[in-house]
């Protein structure tokens, strides 16, 4: 008798553990499916913020350069040149997974973008961080 409700107990526990698991499956395939289709869009955001972000790491380069060979002391830039160091990095990396994008617009490339979603998500916060970075040594130089 006890055996029996050990039984009909652990068959419970199979089958709420096995009920989870198809209701995860349930919530991840649509939000896969709204990556597929978002993939075009995400790909042409992510080159046109690499565009602009390394555009003004490059102005910020230059006046760097310009401050530096105009004799203004120096010792209150390097965190600027750290911060910058920093976004260069964060932009080749972010250059390099999105040069792996070919033809954004098949559906075998979007699917491999929706999958590798999170790895790019990890490129997007590098970049924010270096955003960060820049916008804080900034206002340091300006103090």
């Amino acid at each position: 008798m006890a055996a029996e409700a050990l039984g009909i107990g652990a068959s419970v526990v199979t089958f709420v553990g096995v009920a989870g698991h198809i209701v995860q499956g349930c919530q991840y395939v649509p939000s896969i499916l709204n990556d597929i289709d978002d993939a075009p869009d995400d790909i042409l955001d992510m080159n046109a913020s690499i565009t602009l972000f390394e555009s003004i790491l490059l102005q910020l380069q230059a006046v760097l350069q310009q401050l530096d060979s105009s004799g203004v002391p120096v010792d209150h830039l390097s965190t600027v040149e750290v911060a910058l160091k920093y976004g260069d990095d964060a932009v080749a990396a972010l250059q390099k997974a999105a040069a792996r994008i070919k033809n954004p617009n098949t559906r075998w490339c979007r699917i491999r973008v929706a999958f590798k979603n999170g790895k790019y998500a990890k490129y997007w916060d590098r970049l924010e961080k270096a955003k960060g970075f820049i916008s804080v040594a900034q206002g340091g130089r300006l103090l």
